[in-house]
């Protein structure tokens, strides 16, 4: 089975790839496959924007695709920047300048009222029309500076502490990251029905 990671976003991409290393399929990414889609985000929802991604490879390249969509969502923001996390300052904004917004208009916000929550959607489409959708989340706060860790693609998680590791995201190693990131999280449960889908045992 080939299934296609449908993000140019490498660091995305490496936490797929490693997720999937067991299973006996092939992933394809946009590289591998000539070039990435373009397809307007415009969904209500991170699932409704996961969902639109992978279908559009699913009916370009005739293959399985794997989407995702997901975002920051601070409380007292009001869930922002929520959805439109990626194009919050608009398009072409350096990534840098995604963190240090959030930062400026938490000033002066007591520690009790930082709650925030990473949210991601994982959707999978298939030729035949099925798809699945699972989400998760992941709770912690916003610090009061930014970590000098710095993931590519991520600009959030370098602001984003998780009290229950005592670490910003962007310091987590891959172990914490299975009991933390909210993409795992969704995808183990994704997992689960495509190792039925597959005939595939997965170890436990």
């Amino acid at each position: 089975m080939e299934l296609i990671i449908a993000t140019s976003n490498h660091g995305k991409i490496r936490e797929f790839q490693n997720i999937l290393k067991d299973f006996p399929i092939t992933l394809l990414t946009p590289d591998t496959l000539g070039g990435t889609l373009t397809i307007e985000e415009d969904g209500r929802t991170f699932a409704e924007n996961a969902l639109k991604k992978a279908r559009a490879y699913v009916e370009w390249f005739g293959r399985p695709a794997l989407a995702d969509d997901g975002g920051l969502e601070v409380d007292v923001l009001d869930g922002a920047p929520g959805v439109h996390s990626k194009r919050w300052l608009g398009e072409d904004t350096p990534e840098a300048h995604f963190a240090a917004a959030v930062l400026e208009r938490m000033q002066g916000v007591p520690e009790e009222d930082r709650g925030a929550q990473m949210h991601s959607a994982i959707a999978l489409a298939f030729p035949d029309g099925r798809y699945w959708i699972e989400e998760g989340i992941t709770r912690g706060r916003i610090a009061d500076l930014a970590t000098n860790e710095v993931e590519p693609g991520l600009p959030y998680r370098q602001i984003f502490w998780i009290p229950e590791s005592g670490k910003f995201y962007s310091e987590l190693g891959d172990d914490e990251q299975q009991q933390h990131n909210q993409r795992y999280q969704a995808m183990s449960r994704l997992t689960q029905q495509l190792a039925s889908e597959l005939g595939f045992r997965m170890d436990v």
